[in-house]
């Protein structure tokens, strides 16, 4: 059962997701140039950060979205809406963590060359929470920890484009650094955690 952390949360909501907003009005006040939509998947590897020194291991959860890229020449935008599993188990108390997320990222694109383009990207994501589930390393359902309802953080990546005709193939590696306490364990130790995934993906752009 999901609970809600504190109102707290809210104020720190607003100063981090004030740039990736920003990012967004100007995704938007681009709409009237060439926009290019795009369907992708692939897969993060992710883990809780904490100060607590807990042993960590990542492990892989399954990412599928679409996006619309946006601009004119080597400057870019590019939004999108992805369904994310941010996962991790602890291997100091054999658990495992699973958040399942409807993610947007909002990024600013660099791209360079002709048929093989090579570019970097970067930005902004906020994160509606759409579960959470802890379990042991067997998979038996543990009680449900306090969770917030948004995750927001940085986000930052590159890849590469190769054009296939009207079509474009895109490889691209990503970080999604969290800013936002997801997961509280009151019932040992008051734990705040923050996710850290690195992602990988493929994509198909029309």
């Amino acid at each position: 059962m999901n609970a809600r952390l504190g109102h707290g949360r809210a104020a720190g909501w607003s100063r981090t997701a004030a740039p990736v907003l920003a990012a967004l009005s100007l995704c938007a006040a681009s709409a009237a140039w060439a926009q290019s939509p795009k369907l992708a998947g692939g897969v993060g590897f992710g883990w809780y950060g904490t100060d607590w020194g807990m042993t960590h291991q990542r492990l892989p959860g399954p990412i599928v979205g679409i996006g619309v890229e946006w601009g004119h020449g080597s400057l870019l935008c590019e939004t999108d809406l992805q369904y994310i599993e941010k996962r991790n188990r602890y291997l100091s108390r054999a658990w495992d963590f699973t958040l399942g997320e409807l993610s947007l990222p909002v990024l600013l694109k660099v791209r360079l060359g002709s048929r093989l383009r090579p570019y970097v990207t970067g930005g902004g994501e906020i994160a509606l929470i759409l579960s959470q589930r802890t379990a042991d390393v067997s998979g038996v359902p543990m009680n449900g920890a306090l969770t917030a309802t948004w995750d927001y953080g940085l986000v930052l990546g590159g890849g590469v484009e190769i054009k296939l005709g009207r079509a474009a193939l895109e490889i691209e590696g990503r970080y999604h650094l969290g800013l936002a306490d997801t997961t509280r364990f009151t019932n040992d130790g008051a734990y705040d955690f923050k996710t850290r995934v690195l992602v990988l993906l493929g994509g198909v752009r029309f």
